[in-house]
């Protein structure tokens, strides 16, 4: 964990002012092993490999913010001594700038999970206390209070400590369908037994950031309901919001019409997606609820629009 933490932040701090906003960018980029893990959530449902990958991504954030924090605080300052005096604002813009989008990052994913970065920090803290402990040791040692028979006992002791808390903490990812239609404002009304048959028909699924859920123009297979986060509806004219308990794509089931527009992850988000080979019982089964998504569509196909569902 720590080699891959040291890896992350050499490829930011490589960067140069010409090159720092790609620079940058890839820092912060989700690894092709996170988007591995993405997608065998997506597809097989399992969470242990997307917990492991959101854990070290966090990890790695940190760390980097850590870094970053303490490159404003000397070597910044330092590196712009020795620069033109034209060139040290873009510098110390570019410096900024990583600072800003590693912290946006971080705190962002700390939002979504709280309890794990909880547990990271209180971690690091240990990490820091041993690490003050360690040094407290040297100076006994350099002051003649303990020999060096001692001083390496007292080390070995804390070499095990350390590597026993800079592991990275486990990360419980709760995605069971079952517990998240209940957080649905749209089904919360719904008895426990309905909410269990509904959880049975629906998959849940896990966007990133920037992830793109819908794309216009493509043939809609599915429709969702958000548990967490939120996504934005992109319409050639304007950007509609949406959050927990909204809910967006089925009119390509109702009209079977390709999709209108294009749907993205604005933050961390849970859906729960309704397959159009699931819809009509669904709809049968759950006529409340098909008079919601009726209403709905219809104000969103405009006045005069025809629903039958």
């Amino acid at each position: 964990d720590v080699l891959s933490r040291h890896d992350d932040v050499t490829d930011m701090l490589k960067a140069t002012p010409l090159n720092w906003p790609a620079a940058t960018q890839k820092g912060v980029a989700f690894r092709q092993r996170f988007q591995l893990a993405l997608n065998i959530q997506r597809r097989f449902g399992l969470t242990a490999p997307l917990a492991g990958a959101l854990a070290q991504r966090l990890g790695v954030l940190e760390f980097m913010k850590q870094v970053l924090r303490d490159q404003q605080d000397t070597t910044i300052a330092e590196i712009e001594r020795l620069l033109p005096e034209e060139a040290r604002a873009a510098f110390r813009e570019c410096a900024t700038h990583r600072f800003e989008m590693v912290t946006e990052q971080a705190e962002a994913l700390a939002l979504q999970f709280p309890d794990y970065a909880a547990a990271l920090h209180r971690r690091d803290l240990m990490l820091a206390g041993l690490r003050l402990e360690e040094n407290a040791y040297d100076r006994l040692l350099e002051q003649s209070i303990i020999g060096p028979e001692i001083h390496n006992d007292l080390v070995k002791r804390l070499e095990s400590a350390n590597a026993n808390a800079d592991r990275l903490p486990p990360l419980r990812l709760k995605l069971n369908a079952a517990e998240l239609v209940g957080k649905v404002p749209f089904f919360e009304v719904l008895s426990r037994g309905r909410r269990k048959r509904i959880a049975r028909l629906l998959k849940t699924r896990f966007f990133v950031p920037g992830d793109r859920i819908i794309i216009r123009g493509e043939i809609g297979e599915d429709m969702y309901f958000i548990a967490s986060g939120a996504v934005r509806v992109l319409l050639p004219d304007q950007q509609i919001p949406l959050g927990t308990g909204d809910f967006f794509g089925e009119l390509a089931l109702i009209t079977d019409q390709p999709r209108n527009a294009d749907v993205e992850a604005v933050g961390f988000s849970t859906l729960l997606c309704l397959q159009r080979r699931d819809f009509a019982a669904f709809l049968r089964r759950h006529p409340d609820v098909r008079d919601a998504i009726r209403k709905t569509a219809k104000e969103r196909l405009g006045v005069g629009a025809d629903i039958t569902l």
